[in-house]
């Protein structure tokens, strides 16, 4: 393996790779450290006895300049990825700006987008691997990783950071670099279902106000993505818990989740006929709001070969490098 790379990037989440992609050079030599043993980050796909590769967060893609937009459909379709439009039902208004963007998701689902775009990129993953140390002095960044039998040291020109990892130990001549960092947690249950007939489809995606349980709604019924050795489960649903239950999620039962969805589908006059085979509940931790990543980003202005990547929106990502990449 080598020590010395051009730049190396920390983990694996579909923004950073699209990142990764649209920005890399020809010949670049490229190191990705992933501490999990998965691909993904908080965008990671989930197989077990009923499903292959769903999507646990019930993600899109939003491009606000619809001009751009197209044009980024087009590229997409022309390295194999089909983009196709969601239903927004907004009851946010929060989320009102959505209406007047492109909502998107990938018909063959995000495991497509991901193996497309680690084709493309075609290099080094180290799973399993924790970044420990982190040192620069503007003329090279030293990276330390250790999984649990050994210890790497790499050297890289540029290290891409991106927002949601906690690193509270890079050095900047010598000089420990205070980031400060919130703990945040998101919730989402899966809901395997048996339902009769009904309109709610993968092009669905409800944004709700969160006064009650959950406060966002996507489903899941293409028989690609269900295994059919389970005749029980026809289709799922994805909500997540909407942050004033946050703290709670971990101490009630699946049977009054259970009544927690009844309750949300009847307030909110979503009329779908189903039995819940089983429940299963998703966490995912990270460290950002928009307002630690500002005043990180504002903290390591100095530094000139680290860089804190602002990943919570991957259409605006995918916007920044499309236009930067084609001079639009």
């Amino acid at each position: 393996m080598n020590k010395n790379y051009d730049k190396i990037y920390i983990g694996t989440s579909l923004p950073l790779l699209a990142y990764i992609y649209f920005n890399r050079k020809e010949n670049e030599k490229i190191l990705i450290i992933n501490k999990e043993n998965y691909i993904g980050g908080s965008w990671f796909t989930k197989s077990n006895e009923y499903v292959n590769n769903l999507d646990t967060a019930g993600h899109f893609i939003l491009f606000r300049n619809k001009d751009i937009g197209k044009k980024i459909l087009h590229f997409f379709s022309n390295i194999g990825i089909l983009m196709v439009n969601q239903n927004v039902d907004i009851r946010n208004k929060n989320y009102k700006f959505i209406e007047n963007c492109i909502v998107l998701y990938p018909e063959q689902g995000w495991i497509q987008m991901f193996n497309i775009f680690l084709k493309k990129i075609d290099t080094y993953i180290l799973l399993e691997h924790t970044v420990y140390s982190i040192e620069t002095n503007n003329k090279s960044v030293t990276v330390r990783i250790n999984n649990k039998k050994e210890q790497f040291e790499f050297t890289c020109n540029e290290l891409v950071v991106p927002s949601y990892l906690k690193l509270n130990n890079i050095k900047f001549d010598n000089q420990v670099i205070e980031l400060n960092y919130t703990l945040c947690k998101t919730y989402h249950c899966l809901f395997y279902c048996n339902t009769k007939n009904n309109n709610f489809d993968e092009k669905y995606h409800g944004f709700f106000d969160g006064s009650l349980f959950f406060d966002r709604f996507t489903t899941l019924k293409d028989k690609r993505f269900i295994k059919n050795n389970n005749k029980n489960i026809n289709q799922v649903f994805i909500l997540r818990v909407s942050r004033n239950f946050k703290n709670i999620i971990d101490d009630i039962t699946n049977t009054e989740i259970n009544k927690k969805l009844i309750e949300f589908f009847q307030k909110e006059k979503i009329n779908i006929g189903f039995e819940v085979v089983d429940i299963e509940k998703i966490n995912y931790e990270f460290f950002y709001r928009q307002d630690n990543i500002i005043e990180c980003q504002n903290l390591m202005e100095n530094i000139k070969n680290i860089k804190l990547l602002n990943t919570t929106d991957l259409g605006l990502i995918i916007e920044n490098m499309f236009k930067e990449k084609f001079l639009l």
